[in-house]
């Protein structure tokens, strides 16, 4: 019995862990490039010059964070990324209302969410591929 807490713990902290890693990696991300850049201003630059000076640096950090998931991570990996990558948003989200004393517009949450599941699908992909482990392996051992 306490193998079993001991493992829900090493779960909860393997999470907590990689959500703030996630996290911290994402807005160092952005501080640099809003130094060396600038805010991107839609309004300024052309549709596809603001959304990868907005997505590409954090779109990376993210790709890096979940391929690591995923290397350390046995079972479920993209279980795991999902639980985390949907923590990183609300906190992302959370804390960015509080500093703009305001709620994020919809739209800009749903883009930041289908960025984060492409980068997340793509990280774990290549993580779970450079273990030598196929999808089906995956599929057959999320069945035990």
């Amino acid at each position: 019995m306490e193998e079993a807490s001991r493992g829900v713990n090493l779960i909860f902290f393997k999470i907590i862990f990689f959500t703030m890693l996630l996290f911290i990696s994402k807005v160092l991300a952005t501080a640099i490039t809003v130094y060396f850049v600038g805010i991107a201003d839609p309004n300024k630059l052309d549709l596809l010059l603001w959304f990868i000076a907005e997505y590409g640096p954090t779109s990376i950090v993210s790709m890096l964070v979940f391929f690591l998931l995923a290397r350390s991570q046995r079972s479920k990996p993209y279980l795991y990324a999902f639980v985390i990558g949907f923590l990183s948003i609300f906190l992302s989200s959370a804390v960015t209302s509080a500093i703009l004393n305001e709620s994020l517009y919809p739209s800009i949450l749903v883009l930041d969410s289908l960025v984060l599941m492409v980068t997340l699908l793509i990280g774990v992909s290549i993580g779970v591929k450079s273990k030598g482990v196929t999808p089906r392996a995956i599929a057959l051992q999320n069945h035990k």
